[in-house]
Order: C-alpha cells, then structure tokens, then sequence
C-alpha cells in the first residue's frame, strides 16, 4: 500500500483513492511505531541544486557554433551552498 501507481498515472490505472492511500500509510507507521519499528521508515534527503554558476575566461572561438557551444559549456562551474 506504499507504491504510488495504486493511485494511477499516465500508465497505471487508479485501483484506490488519495484519501485511501493516505490512510494506509499513517496506519503502517501506527503499527511500526507501537512495534518499535520505525527505523524501517527514512526520511528522504532533500537534494539542493546549485544555485551559484561562476562562467570560466573564454579563451577559444571556434567556427563551427556547435563546438563553441561545447565549449561554453565545460567553462561552467557550480557552487552549491
């Protein structure tokens, strides 16, 4: 009752509703913590995106706008804070 595709998406067709589905997960996580398991359940880490880019000295031209383009684009450099 943890899988999200009993909810539906473009390929799976709905077999239970949000309300449902909801339902079923606090009762899981009643049951494990009264059994002291909720070592089971992690908390997903929230992943951050870089959010400073620093463009490195352009030292090469090329003609042909694909390679320029290439180029460009390894000279990016990302600071996650």
């Amino acid at each position: 009752m943890q899988n999200k595709h009993y909810l539906g998406d473009d390929f799976y067709p709905a077999i239970i509703d949000k309300d449902t589905f909801i339902a079923a997960g606090r009762e899981i996580r009643r049951r494990s913590t009264k059994l002291g398991r909720n070592d089971r359940f992690k908390e997903i880490p929230e992943k951050k995106a870089p959010v400073l880019f620093r463009f490195g000295d352009i030292t090469e031209y090329f003609d042909n706008p694909v390679k320029q383009a290439e180029y460009l684009y390894i000279l990016i450099e990302s600071e996650v804070i």
